[in-house]
């Protein structure tokens, strides 16, 4: 059989000009790489060898609401096995020194009612996990952001308290099951371990004025060695009694942003952790009236060290110390918490600079990836 210029025998096959001419822009098209938490690319087999990686770092973001609650869909307060969270509910617990108030604390849609009775000093923490899966700050600009909605029913920032609320590193393990009534101290030793014992995290604390309760200030809350129930507080330290102990400030306490709510107010907190280029994390609670659109009352901030202990959170806590002789409570209408996580990804692109080989397929290419990535393309 004769073969001229525009019909060859190759491999075995009788392969036309235009066919060529086609296997031929294909093996000079651009392959495109994505590294970083971006795609997935396979490389199919080419006709030629790509020798050259052309490749340049951009950033992808997102924000994504991680846990959203207004108490309608499948929450409870106070039950002896806590459940897991979901994307819409969790499972809360109250952790009191006093007697709850109300006793039993209440949860119905947009209304989750916790506080407790009259004294000199005491304390109160509604806590959860928010995630199955924690967040992790891992690279520059990443952040989680809880946003409470609260109703000072009485006493909470309206006589001599002092409120917080923090993000802590629980390693998955949930609060105390059944709750704390009368016996958050150091008095009671049956909930000395297990529940948020270990927790760890990052409290952000406003006082009010002229009060005794406490400044306003953030502190870091460690993991608890005490003997005793005061391993299960959270959101009140500065007592011996009735608070977890070891706390650090993180930058000063102040009086300055302490504030004055209205009874029966209605109130947004802001607590935001935002991981820096140090490697510290950049810790800011701002309270506003009504919602975020309305009149900012406050706002706190403070820098850890570059070394952090932890950047990987997973629950929070909202709770108060009082020192008013009068009963505080609060009405918490809706938590939520959402994340920004940045990755830094690479765009590459494979280049032909070696002769095309006519016929002949090369195998697939393989790629090492950077630890913790993921790769895609197309």
């Amino acid at each position: 059989m004769n073969h001229n210029d525009t019909n060859r025998l190759i491999g075995g096959n009788l392969i036309s000009r235009a066919q060529r001419c086609d296997r031929l822009a294909g093996a000079m098209k651009f392959k495109e790489l994505m590294l970083g938490h971006c795609w997935f690319v396979k490389l199919l087999p080419t006709l030629i060898a790509f020798a050259s990686l052309l490749a340049a770092p951009f950033a992808a973001s997102a924000q994504v609401t991680v846990f959203s609650d207004n108490f309608s869909s499948g929450s409870t307060v106070n039950s002896p096995s806590p459940t897991a969270p979901t994307p819409t509910s969790t499972s809360y617990e109250v952790i009191a020194s006093k007697s709850w108030s109300p006793n039993p604390p209440t949860l119905a849609s947009s209304d989750l009612k916790f506080g407790i009775v009259s004294t000199t000093g005491g304390g109160v923490d509604l806590q959860a996990l928010f995630a199955t899966t924690p967040v992790d700050l891992l690279a520059t600009g990443n952040y989680v952001e809880l946003t409470v909605v609260f109703t000072a029913t009485a006493g909470v920032l309206t006589t001599d308290t002092q409120l917080g609320v923090g993000f802590f590193n629980a390693s998955g393990v949930a609060p105390w099951g059944g709750g704390l009534n009368n016996s958050a101290n150091n008095a009671n030793f049956n909930a000395a371990t297990g529940g948020a014992q270990n927790w760890q995290g990052y409290l952000a604390q406003i006082g009010y004025p002229g009060g005794t309760a406490g400044n306003s200030q953030f502190v870091f809350r460690p993991a608890q060695a005490n003997a005793d129930n005061r391993n299960q507080i959270t959101d009140v330290n500065g007592s011996t009694i009735y608070g977890f102990q070891n706390s650090t400030t993180i930058g000063s306490s102040s009086a300055g942003p302490n504030v004055s709510l209205i009874v029966g107010g209605r109130y947004t907190e802001v607590v935001n952790i935002t991981r820096l280029g140090d490697g510290s994390l950049q810790l800011t609670a701002s309270l506003y009236t009504n919602n975020t659109s309305g009149a900012l009352l406050t706002t706190i901030t403070a820098t850890t060290s570059t070394s952090p202990t932890t950047t990987t959170f997973d629950a929070f806590s909202i709770g108060w110390r009082s020192k008013a002789s009068a009963a505080s409570t609060m009405d918490v209408r809706s938590v939520q918490v959402v994340k920004f996580i940045q990755s830094t990804c690479v765009s590459a692109q494979f280049v032909n600079t070696t002769p095309m080989l006519i016929g002949q397929t090369n195998s697939f290419v393989n790629i090492s990836l950077p630890t913790n990535a993921t790769a895609g393309g197309h």
